[in-house]
């Protein structure tokens, strides 16, 4: 039996704040099944107070579905169905879709969407976000109920589930290992990964890895880009929606192209440009956040980061901002965008578009180097090297020795190995990755081997998932990282974290699955024409602003300035977690407070990661000692 029920919150605002709960298992003591009296009633209810409008329900005989975001192509799927479709919201649609194609209805789905589908006919249970995670989706189970919610706070309040740190989890992330893709930083919490479905049939669970069609495996056929301009129409305009549009305007192509598009789109409208202006020369891009501002006609508000940020430093901002985050700051510059999405809002804007992803989509890895090598294309591997040199500040020789050995000449000599003795490879990548785990992390035995079983079930996994198979096997497994990868769906999950409170959408048209689509089947010459870094794009942005030199443009890389910043502040912030107090009581890490500020104590670590690797401690740190803050306001409201 399949009920689906709303129950408003007890709470103004809390769940608009904190997203939709949804629950699903035996909840026979509160609604026996009258047909079978003593038998568990296994239900999908939905627990929401009405004012997230994006949430939708829907029940079709024994299918259940709770939805929220957006679908795409909603003609095509509207076709599948039958002529009548179109007036079906979202949630009855795909409710329509399962019942006449089962699992492959939901596999399917394009959009930026989270959805939860029940089956009692068939006791399925099936949970997914869209492809490149744009929608976050956790679960939690407790005394026999599974908690589905597109927040962290929103399950941390159901009946229950526990706010207790995933030691092990925290000490990966410290060692830059993330070994299991569903795990979050509590241990009763998971996350439904981006391009994977969880899926229960017959009260037994498993987490699926969807094989999706946005990079092809093996041969793939190579165009030269001449669908990029109708795709990425398509993708902003899908992204605009309806309203007054924002964007998160740098000095970089990327906003740039998305803002110019913006306004071809709607010209009528007046977009919002959004800035922040950074205080070295180096950093600095305001002059031509001004000149795309004044040539596109747009308004523009643009502020200094330590405003944004509302402290003197970033790191500060940070740190102040993790101490009530549901989860580590996956983003160092988090708190300076959330303010210019509050601007955002206050000005009148719905939706706010950002150029996240143009480096992942637009650029080349540099994993194409161990592919042009074993097909012995010298030339295009020059040309490569030159175009990336001439795209960004790094010295020459420096980008060509890790293009050739790093990229090109390892992984090789990697995969002949692997052939040839798999076993043997095995232990290599064992111990090495042994061999990087810092001394002072994981101090308590028992985590410490909790980590080394980690770590071995993720080699036996993940390896043979990566042998690369092609002509072009390296290039588009690093591809297929970019959206996959654990850090993709937390650096996801902070952004929607940011905005959900603000009632705003934030939207990314360079995560399109359709333009994916395209750019992943682009020419690398074509991505890199002219001779550069995102050539695609530069002629016809530095047509379009004459002043810009954007043919020209090198990547600005604010490391230096964030090492700076973090290398300048970080004693006052040790001093403040009394040496990184929670963190060493928890067995996670035994770090002496000399050691991190002796900047000559590893002469092996570089300034940049010596840097970073205090931004994530003290990340870790606030995070911790902000447990308090974060579970306070009461008793649990779902369940």
């Amino acid at each position: 039996m399949t009920q689906l029920h709303a129950s408003p919150s007890t709470e103004s605002g809390q769940t608009a704040a904190n997203g939709w709960v949804a629950s699903f298992g035996d909840v026979a003591r509160l609604r026996p099944d009258p047909r079978s009296p003593g038998r568990a009633c296994e239900s999908l209810r939905l627990d929401h107070d009405g004012a997230d409008g994006s949430v939708g329900q829907a029940t079709r005989g024994p299918v259940t579905v709770v939805l929220t975001g957006e679908l795409y192509d909603r003609d095509e799927l509207c076709h599948l169905v039958d002529d009548d479709a179109h007036d079906l919201s979202d949630a009855h649609l795909v409710a329509a879709l399962y019942r006449k194609r089962g699992r492959a209805a939901i596999e399917e789905l394009k959009g930026v969407y989270a959805v939860v589908v029940h089956d009692a006919e068939r006791r399925v249970l099936l949970a997914r976000r869209d492809t490149m995670g744009v929608t976050p989706l956790f679960y939690a189970r407790s005394n026999g109920v599974t908690y589905f919610a597109t927040s962290l706070r929103a399950l941390l309040r159901c009946q229950g589930v526990s706010s207790t740190p995933n030691r092990a989890a925290i000490a990966d992330h410290l060692w830059n290992k993330w070994p299991i893709d569903d795990e979050t930083f509590y241990e009763d919490i998971r996350r439904v990964p981006a391009a994977h479905l969880v899926r229960s049939e017959a009260g037994r669970w498993a987490l699926d890895r969807l094989d999706t069609d946005h990079v092809p495996r093996g041969d793939i056929e190579w165009d030269d880009g001449e669908a990029f301009d109708e795709a990425f129409t398509r993708a902003v305009r899908r992204c605009a929606g309806a309203g007054r549009v924002g964007v998160f305007l740098s000095g970089g192509l990327d906003s740039i192209s998305v803002a110019s598009t913006l306004v071809d789109l709607q010209p009528t409208e007046t977009p919002l440009a959004l800035s922040l202006t950074f205080p070295t020369p180096d950093t600095d891009e305001s002059a031509i956040q001004r000149h795309v501002a004044a040539t596109l006609g747009v308004s523009q508000t643009a502020i200094p980061l330590s405003e944004a940020a509302g402290s003197a430093d970033i790191l500060s901002a940070s740190l102040e901002t993790v101490a009530n985050w549901p989860t580590l700051l996956s983003n160092f510059w988090l708190p300076a965008y959330r303010r210019l999405a509050e601007i955002a809002r206050e000005q009148g804007c719905d939706t706010v578009l950002t150029g996240n992803g143009g480096d992942e989509w637009l650029g080349v890895t540099p994993e194409l180097a161990a592919d042009l090598i074993r097909r012995f294309h010298w030339r295009r591997l020059a040309h490569f090297i030159a175009a990336e040199a001439r795209s960004f500040p790094v010295s020459r020789t420096l980008l060509a020795w890790r293009t050739l050995v790093r990229f090109g000449v390892k992984p090789l000599a990697v995969r002949g190995i692997d052939r040839v003795a798999p076993g043997a490879m095995r232990n290599r990548r064992r111990g090495r990755f042994l061999a990087s785990m810092p001394d002072w992390l994981a101090p308590d035995p028992a985590l410490r081997a909790q980590l080394r079983e980690r770590l071995d079930a993720w080699i036996d996994r993940q390896y043979p998932q990566r042998r690369p198979r092609g002509p072009y096997g390296f290039y588009l497994r690093c591809i297929e990282e970019s959206y996959t990868h654990p850090l993709h769906s937390m650096e996801m999950e902070d952004a929607a974290e940011m905005t959900r409170p603000i009632g705003l959408r934030l939207r990314h048209p360079y995560w399109d699955p359709n333009l994916i689509r395209v750019l992943v089947r682009t020419r690398p010459e074509s991505l890199m024409a002219g001779g550069r870094a995102k050539g695609l794009i530069r002629d016809r942005l530095d047509r379009r602003f004459p002043n810009g030199d954007l043919r020209r443009q090198r990547k600005n890389l604010s490391t230096v300035f964030a090492t700076d910043m973090i290398q300048n502040s970080a004693d006052v912030w040790l001093d403040r977690t009394r040496g990184l107090r929670m963190l060493s009581e928890m067995g996670i890490v035994d770090t002496p407070v000399a050691y991190l500020r002796d900047a000559d104590s590893d002469v092996t670590e570089t300034r940049r990661g010596r840097a970073f690797r205090l931004w994530a401690l003290l990340n870790a740190e606030c995070w911790l000692n902000g447990a308090d803050a974060r579970t306070a306001g009461g008793e649990n409201r779902h369940g």
